[in-house]
């Protein structure tokens, strides 16, 4: 690819990620064209459609997530669910907007993240901060938990909210390990 388009199309990434960010995953495609600075040809030669510029934005965001934790991970093992939690809070909003993704593939994107955690979660276990029968599909529950958007968190800033979570999570509702298991819902 030119130097050129090289540069457009990272642009294009970066003004999608802030649009979509502050508007949701709905915002019209020429608006992204607009904040990157290039014209709806440009836009369109290089995503197709919003499908493509989502899975172009969750690449990269994929990316820095791996970096952020790799920086964060060695100061505070717990600090890969607060990076992941953040990712998902933004992407559920992508996702509620986007119905029409009729090619995203869920799966596979669950198992990169998986993937991406698999070390900072072995770390956290080896120091003993998360139990050890964990898995990741576990931190990614966890992590989509503390990431969901509930009428009591209106006005609240995310990361009082966040840390209040957390420490629930982490610490459990129960007095004790030993104490008696929560009843199981009825299926109907």
């Amino acid at each position: 690819m030119r130097a050129d388009a090289e540069r457009n199309r990272e642009r294009l990434i970066v003004a999608a990620s802030d649009v979509m960010r502050s508007e949701g995953g709905d915002v019209a495609m020429e608006l992204i064209a607009d904040r990157a600075g290039v014209t709806r040809p440009t836009l369109y030669r290089n995503f197709a459609d919003r499908q493509a510029m989502y899975e172009a934005v969750l690449e990269r965001d994929l990316h820095n997530l791996v970096h952020a934790i790799a920086e964060d991970s060695a100061a505070n093992p717990l600090a890969f669910l607060r990076h992941t939690a953040e990712m998902m809070r933004v992407y559920d909003r992508f996702l509620a907007r986007l119905v029409d993704m009729p090619d995203y593939d869920a799966a596979t994107n669950q198992a990169r993240m998986a993937d991406i955690l698999a070390a900072p979660l072995a770390n956290a276990q080896a120091t003993g901060v998360l139990r050890a029968d964990l898995t990741a599909a576990d931190i990614l529950i966890a992590c989509r938990m503390l990431a969901s958007h509930w009428k009591l968190d209106d006005g609240a800033d995310f990361a009082a909210v966040f840390d209040r979570r957390l420490a629930l999570l982490a610490h459990g509702l129960s007095g004790s390990p030993d104490s008696a298991q929560p009843g199981r819902m009825r299926a109907s």
